[in-house]
This record gives C-alpha cells, structure tokens and sequence, in this order.
C-alpha cells in the first residue's frame, strides 16, 4: 500500500499528510462525540492516508451522550481519545518503516498526541456550542475568548450524562437521562444546563436567541432511525420492498441520508433549519427564514456544482449565501416545488412546525400529522 501510496503521490506528500492526519483524526472523532454518531472502531485500520476514517460497519447513531458500549474490545464512546496512544504507536511504525525513521521517535509521537488531544478538545467545545444553536464562525470566537469557560460548561455537561452507561451491543436502549440539551433556552433549563445558558445568553443577542434555540432544537434531535440494529432491519425491509431493484435501493438510501441529517456547512443567517434533500443530481438544506416565515433551500451541491468547491463551501460570504436563496412554494417528501415552477426530486425530510420539533418522526420521513 506504501509503496503504491509513494509512486502515485509522492513521499513528500506523504510525509505531510502524516502530519495533517493526526489533527483531521481528533476532528473527527470530536463532531462524531459531539453529534451523537461515532464511528465504534476507529483503530488504525479504519484510517485513511489523509486521516479520514473509514469502514462504517460499526457506526450507530446514539441517544445522548453517556458511556455506550456498542462494540467488542474498543473504546466506549466518549472514551476513543484515551485508545489513541496505542493506535498512534502503530501508525507511527508502518509510516516511519516506509517514508521516515523519524517519525517513530518518542519525542516526535508525543508531540503528535498532545496535538490531537488539543484538536479533539477544543472541536468539542467548538460543536457543542453550534449544537446549542451558535453559527460555527461566533463558536470559534467564543472558544477563543472565552475557552475556560466554555471547557468548564462542556465537562458540565459531560459529568452529567457519565453518570450512565448503555450497553448498546445487542440493541439501544432507551436512557434514563434524555438527551434534553434544547432546553439550555428554556425559561427554567435543568440544573446541568444552567452554566450553559448563562454563558449563551451573555453572547447572544436577544433578538437572535430564538433562532439560535430553533437551531438547537434541530440540531439536538434523535436519530432512532440510524440505531444499528433498528438501520439494519429496515434496510432488509427496505430491500424487500424494493425487490431490490437498483431506483429503489438508490431511493431508500436518499431516505436515510435526508432522514437522518442534522447538521450541515451552510448556516443563513436569520433563518433556522427544517429539513434535507436529497437525490441523484443534487443535495438541499432546506431553511425557514425568521422574519417572514417563508421556506428556502440551499445547495450543497447539484449536477453543476462540485460538491466540495461548488455551493456546499463553509465559507460563503453571508451576503452571498442569501443570494444563493431558491424560494419554496411547496414541500412533499418527494421532490422540492421552487418558485417559478421548477422543482428538485429526491428524498426529503422536513419540519413543517418549526415550534413542534421534538414531535419529528424520523422514521417516515416526513412531520407527524
């Protein structure tokens, strides 16, 4: 694979790679923690080059953020970072075997975990708070000046739901303490939560503090649908449903990524989310805007756009990305009706009752009745 790796990018892009792996690695593993989907093996085997991970057998989507055991011999989730030393001990063999000696020297290999474990910490406070409804720009900012802080409102939070352990193994159970983080902007928020909210209200505007708990509400969600065992049972119904076919295996997969999205890299200012799109040309945030009600979508990406350099960028110009707008007359669970007449099919899931969020129904893609 080295060797391969070497004649098609280069050993000095390689080498680089290395170093960028360990810092992509913690982010992930970090918004996984955070937004209640962690990968269940993310051992050395599981990671790309570049630091992606890979091979997401073991992944399950999970109630709150308590200590779940979901897979044999690994990390409980929450716990991955402490896994970490072992695993980097193997990565740094087979990358100092096959590009630099170097890069296996003690000092080198603690100086790459201190890294990561720095990166895991501060990404967890940075997504716990764009889960409490902050746009990812004002999170960065509010870590930076108020890190402490932050760090002290974020092991609240963390002792609290470690108080629990679910054994996740066979199937989820349901917790003893709900995963209720949208209540942080309720009038009387849980005791746990209290820190939060003192913290919030301080650096959020009044007049944005209920888009940013709509957003909150969105965000904190649960995804019943993407529990393993309860994924794994519908895709075998799903295939049978579908006899298999090709159109509608493809739709059923549409379902499930538009069902079980919660979070995306677009952030509109003065709206909050409603739901996702999704289809063979093209992806869909779909918003509601806070002043006039109206619904709009935005596009991640679409058969002329790249997915990675094209409309789905995070850092669109706020200006721009209210220019990108495409106007909603109609929403079903099928396509996207646009004003002017166009319309955008695929799956889609969304809110009609933005103040009726935690009524959702995941798992039939569309609002309860």
């Amino acid at each position: 694979m080295f060797d391969f790796a070497v004649s098609t990018y280069g050993k000095d892009a390689l080498i680089a790679s290395y170093a960028a792996l360990w810092t992509k690695w913690a982010e992930q593993l970090a918004y996984a923690f955070v937004h209640r989907l962690p990968h269940g093996v993310p051992s050395a085997s599981n990671l790309c080059l570049d630091g992606r991970l890979a091979d997401f057998g073991t992944t399950t989507a999970v109630p709150t953020w308590a200590k779940v055991v979901n897979t044999f011999g690994h990390a409980i989730y929450g716990k991955e970072m402490s896994a970490m030393a072992g695993v980097a001990r193997s990565l740094a063999y087979f990358f100092g075997r096959h590009l630099d000696a170097r890069m296996t020297e003690p000092d080198a290999l603690a100086a790459h975990l201190r890294h990561a474990l720095a990166t895991y910490d501060r990404t967890v406070m940075v997504e716990f708070m764009r889960v409490f409804g902050l746009s990812r720009p004002d999170a960065n900012d509010l870590v930076r000046c108020e890190g402490k802080r932050v760090a002290r409102v974020v092991d609240q939070i963390r002792r609290h739901f470690l108080r629990e352990k679910l054994d996740a193994l066979s199937h989820m159970p349901t917790p003893m303490l709900p995963g209720d983080l949208w209540q942080v902007w309720a009038e009387d928020p849980p005791t746990y939560l209290q820190s939060a909210a003192e913290l919030l209200r301080s650096v959020v505007a009044a007049d944005c503090q209920s888009q940013a708990a709509g957003v909150c509400r969105f965000r904190t969600r649960p995804r019943e649908a993407l529990y393993r065992q309860e994924l794994t049972d519908r895709i075998g119904l799903g295939l049978e449903d579908t006899s298999g076919s090709p159109d509608g295996v493809r739709e059923m997969i549409h379902q499930h990524i538009a069902a079980g999205r919660r979070d995306c890299a677009l952030e509109p200012e003065r709206a909050v989310p409603i739901g996702f799109a999704y289809g063979d040309k093209g992806s869909y945030a779909l918003f509601r805007d806070m002043g006039s009600g109206e619904s709009f979508a935005l596009a991640e990406w679409n058969s002329s756009a790249d997915r990675t350099n094209g409309t789905g960028s995070a850092d669109i110009d706020p200006l721009m990305l209210s220019r990108m707008r495409h106007p909603i007359s109609r929403l079903d669970c099928g396509a996207i009706h646009f004003e002017g007449g166009e319309r955008f099919v695929g799956s889609a899931a969304f809110i009609e009752d933005v103040e009726q969020m935690s009524n959702y129904d995941t798992t039939s893609y569309s609002p309860k009745g």
